[in-house]
C-alpha cells in the first residue's frame, strides 16, 4: 500500500494471519487516499457498521450478483464529499429510511405497552392505543396533555421531582411506579428517556408505560402475609425458614434450615446470619446490605452462593422480609432460603446446549453460504455469458458448481444424521464390504489432483469389514474433508487388520495437532485450533463408528502431519 497507493482496494474480512478488520487501519495509515471496500461472506448487519467505523468506504456481501460488482466498486471509489458540504440521501437511502420509519410507526402504534412522545417540558405530542386505553382516552385526546395529567394526584409530587431531575441530568432514563388517572386504581411503571440528536442535544422525551397492577397486588398480598407470619412452620423440610433479630442474629430455626445448612438449632441460634455467606461476600459487607434493603423496601430477594456447616457451598434462592409491629417499628426479619443448586446446574446445561446450538446454526449457515455463493455466482455468470465463454471456461465453472453442490450435500447429510442420532432413530445396516473397493469409492468421489498424486491408498487385497456402506462413506468422507481442508498432501489412506478389527488411517503431511485436541475434536460442536467448520463431522464419525461396534480417534505420534484412526469390525476373523 505504501509503495503503490492504489485508488481502490477490495479487502476481504476473513483472511489468514491477519483479518481484514485488523488490516484496515494499517492500510489506511499506509495509504490514506485509498478507498477501501470490505468484502465478506459473513452477515453484513453490525459487521458493516463496524467496518465503516474503522474507515471502510463500503461493505459488500459475497452473495450479491457478480454483474453488479463494477458499478458497486465505481461508486465506492468516488471520494467522500468535501467537509462542510451536505449531500442529500440517495434514492435507496430514502427508501430504506421510509421503511424504517414505517416499521417504527407500526411498532409504536401496535405495542402492548403504553408509549408516547413528549416535548422536553412533558407535553404529549403522540400516543399509542395502549396508553389511551389505560387512561380512558383516545390517542387523539391525549395529544396536548402533560405527563403530570396522567399521574394520580397522590403521586404527582414524586412525578414532578422526576421531571426536574431530567432537566438537571438528561443522560439517563428515569423510572417511577405510580397510579394513573383520577381514580388511581391502576398501577403503572413509567420510563422516561431523553432522545438526543447526533450532537447529544436533547430533542424530546420518550415515555413507556407498563401496567403493573396485578404485580403490585400480588406483592402487597405476599408482603402482608409475610408480616403476619410470626410463627414459622417448623416441619417444612424443603425450605430453610428462620427469623433474625434487628441486628441480624438468628433467633429461630426450622428443620429445613437444619437439613439445608447443616446446623442444629442450638449451634446457630444467637450467631450472626453472615455465617452462611462466603468470605468474598462478607468482605464487601453484603449480608448487612441485604438487611438494609429489606428494611428500606420491605423485602430483599436474590440468588447466590451460601455456605453449609461443613464448608461446602450451594446455590440458594433467598428472600428476606422486614417484620414490623403495629406501630411500624422493626422487630426483625423473616428469612427463607431454598437450595436450588440442581436447578442452576440444569439451567447452565440448558443454556450451554442452547449456546452450542446457536453457535452451530451460525457456523452451519456460514458453511452453507460459501458453496451456495459459488453455485449462485457461477450459475449467474453462465446464464449471462454462456455464448461468449470458451468451452474450457464453461466446464471449469460447471465443475465449481458441482463441487459446491457436493459440499452442501455433505453438510446437509451430516445435519440429518446428527438429528437422527439425537432422536435415537438412526438405522444402521452393516454388511460385509470389501475394504479396498470402499476406499477407492470414497476417494473417487473427491476432487483432489487430476493425476491423483495427492492421494495414496494402501490396502491389502481381500480385506473385508462389517459396516453400513452408506455410513462408512460418510465417516471416511469427513476424515478426507479434514485432511483436504487443514492438512497438506500427500494424503495417505491405509487399511490393515488386527485382532478381528479393520484399522483405517487417514494421514496428511500438514502441521499436525496437539494431543490436547484429541478428545475435543470428537465432541459435538468441538473444534480444533482452526475454529471453523461445523464442529459436527468428527463427532458423527465417532458416533457412527461406535454404533457399528468400532471407534474413532486421533493418533498422537511423533510422525509429521495428522493421523485419524477408524476401527471397524472385520468381516472374517484375523489370520
Amino acid at each position: 500500500m505504501a509503495e503503490h497507493h492504489p485508488d481502490i482496494l477490495l479487502l476481504d474480512v476473513s483472511m489468514p494471519q491477519m483479518d481484514g478488520l485488523a488490516a484496515l487501519p494499517e492500510v489506511i495509515a499506509a495509504s490514506p487516499e485509498t478507498r477501501v471496500i470490505m468484502l465478506s461472506g459473513f452477515e453484513g448487519q453490525g459487521l458493516a457498521e463496524h467496518a465503516k467505523a474503522l474507515g471502510a468506504a463500503d461493505f459488500i456481501e459475497k452473495a450479491f450478483p457478480i454483474e453488479e460488482l463494477p458499478e458497486r466498486l465505481r461508486v465506492g471509489a468516488e471520494p467522500p464529499a468535501p467537509a462542510g458540504i451536505i449531500t442529500g440521501p440517495s434514492e435507496a437511502e430514502t427508501e430504506v429510511l421510509a421503511r424504517h420509519l414505517e416499521r417504527f410507526r407500526a411498532v409504536f402504534d401496535e405495542a402492548t405497552a403504553g408509549m408516547a412522545t413528549l416535548t422536553l417540558a412533558g407535553r404529549l405530542v403522540r400516543a399509542n392505543q395502549s396508553l389511551a386505553a389505560m387512561t380512558d382516552h383516545t390517542p387523539q385526546t391525549l395529544i396536548g396533555t402533560t405527563f403530570l395529567d396522567l399521574v394520580s394526584p397522590a403521586d404527582r409530587e414524586v412525578a414532578e421531582a422526576v421531571l426536574r431531575s431530567i432537566d438537571i441530568d438528561p443522560e439517563r432514563s428515569r423510572e417511577l411506579e405510580h397510579r394513573i388517572g383520577a381514580r388511581g386504581t391502576t398501577w403503572v411503571r413509567s420510563t422516561l428517556t431523553v432522545v438526543k440528536d447526533p450532537d447529544r442535544n436533547p430533542l424530546y422525551l420518550f415515555l413507556q408505560v407498563e401496567d403493573i397492577t396485578e404485580r403490585r397486588a400480588a406483592e402487597e398480598a405476599l408482603r402482608q402475609s409475610e408480616e403476619r407470619f410470626r410463627l414459622l412452620v417448623a416441619g417444612v423440610g424443603d425450605y430453610a425458614i428462620f427469623m433474625l433479630d434487628p441486628n441480624g442474629m438468628v433467633s429461630s430455626w426450622n428443620l429445613g434450615a437444619e437439613r439445608i445448612k447443616g446446623y442444629a438449632a442450638e449451634e446457630i441460634i444467637g450467631r450472626h446470619f453472615s455465617t452462611f455467606y462466603p468470605p468474598e461476600a462478607i468482605a464487601i459487607d453484603h449480608p448487612q446490605h441485604e438487611l438494609e434493603v429489606a428494611q428500606r423496601e420491605g423485602r430483599f430477594e436474590e440468588e447466590g452462593w451460601r455456605v453449609r456447616k461443613d464448608g461446602s457451598q450451594f446455590w440458594a434462592n433467598v428472600v428476606i422480609t422486614a417484620l414490623r409491629d403495629g406501630n411500624g417499628t422493626l422487630i426483625g426479619y423473616a428469612k427463607v432460603t431454598r437450595d436450588i443448586t440442581e436447578r442452576r446446574r440444569l439451567q447452565d446445561e440448558l443454556e450451554k446446549a442452547a449456546n452450542d446450538r446457536s453457535e452451530f446454526l451460525a457456523v452451519a449457515a456460514h458453511e452453507l453460504r460459501s458453496p451456495a455463493a459459488i453455485v449462485k455466482g457461477f450459475a449467474s455468470t453462465l446464464r449471462a455469458t454462456w455464448s461468449r465463454l470458451e468451452e474450457s471456461d464453461r466446464l471449469e465453472m460447471l465443475d465449481a458448481i458441482a463441487r459446491g453442490g457436493e459440499r452442501m450435500g455433505r453438510l446437509v447429510d451430516d445435519l440429518f444424521t446428527a438429528a437422527r442420532l439425537e432422536r435415537g432413530v438412526l438405522e444402521i445396516n452393516p454388511v460385509a464390504v470389501a475394504v479396498e473397493v470402499a476406499l477407492h469409492d470414497a476417494v473417487d468421489q473427491r476432487r483432489f489432483g487430476e493425476d491423483g498424486s495427492t492421494m495414496v491408498i494402501d490396502c491389502p487385497p481381500g480385506l473385508t469389514m462389517m459396516v453400513d456402506p452408506i455410513r462408512f462413506q460418510q465417516m471416511l468422507g469427513n476424515y478426507l474433508d479434514n485432511a483436504e481442508r487443514y492438512g497438506e498432501p500427500p494424503i495417505v489412506v491405509a487399511a490393515t487388520e488386527s485382532d478381528g478389527e479393520v484399522l483405517i488411517t487417514v494421514r496428511d503431511q500438514g502441521p499436525g495437532l496437539e494431543a490436547a485436541f484429541a478428545e475435543r475434536l470428537f465432541t459435538k460442536f468441538g473444534k480444533g485450533p482452526h475454529a471453523n467448520g461445523s464442529g459436527l463431522g468428527l463427532f458423527l464419525v465417532r458416533e457412527l463408528a461406535r454404533a457399528q461396534g468400532g471407534d474413532a480417534s486421533l493418533e498422537t505420534t511423533e510422525s509429521p502431519g495428522t493421523c485419524f484412526l477408524l476401527r471397524l469390525p472385520a468381516a472374517t476373523p484375523a489370520r
